[in-house]
């Protein structure tokens, strides 16, 4: 996510849900969902240390860059 966060903040388009999550979250873990083109997303979202971290899972038909 780290990658994709320099990515963005030099001004390349990431594309949703992507941005979101390389914010949120320092990894991920993706799959593709088995015949049908979408990708499962799950990571824990704790780069706010004032925050609780969260369990977030994404479900998209956008590849991961």
């Amino acid at each position: 996510m780290l990658t994709l966060r320099v990515r963005g903040e030099r001004g390349e388009e990431i594309p949703e849900p992507w941005a979101t999550v390389s914010v949120l979250m320092d990894g991920v873990y993706v799959w593709e969902a088995r015949g049908t083109g979408r990708r499962v997303a799950v990571g824990v979202a704790d780069r706010d240390e004032s925050d609780s971290a969260r369990l977030l899972a994404v479900g998209t038909a956008t590849d991961p860059p």
